[in-house]
């Protein structure tokens, strides 16, 4: 069940919006993986890490939901988890 919030700010900013807001969410994720990676690991880059996930997380649920796209995501994701659980599995025989 999606979340009424996802729906109503989805429905407010529409799709074109969104998909920008992708874009500047992603950025701001990246910076925040590359600053946990690359200097020290404190809490306060942790919690940056995990609140920039968030919200891309949240712009994700909003474009999925404005693509009507909830059946398909959900093949690719059970798709791409079924393909990287083999490739672990062949990697134990190497």
């Amino acid at each position: 069940m999606i979340d009424e919030r996802v729906i109503k700010i989805a429905e407010h900013y529409g799709l074109r919006h969104q998909l920008k807001k992708l874009i500047e969410e992603s950025r701001e994720l990246i910076a925040a993986v590359l600053a946990y990676l690359f200097f020290k690991k404190t809490e306060t880059r942790k919690h940056h890490l995990i609140e920039e996930a968030a919200d891309v997380a949240i712009v994700i649920a909003q474009i999925v939901y404005l693509l009507k796209a909830d059946e398909i995501m959900s093949t690719y994701i059970d798709y791409k988890l079924d393909r990287t659980i083999k490739r672990i599995e062949a990697e134990k025989w190497k």
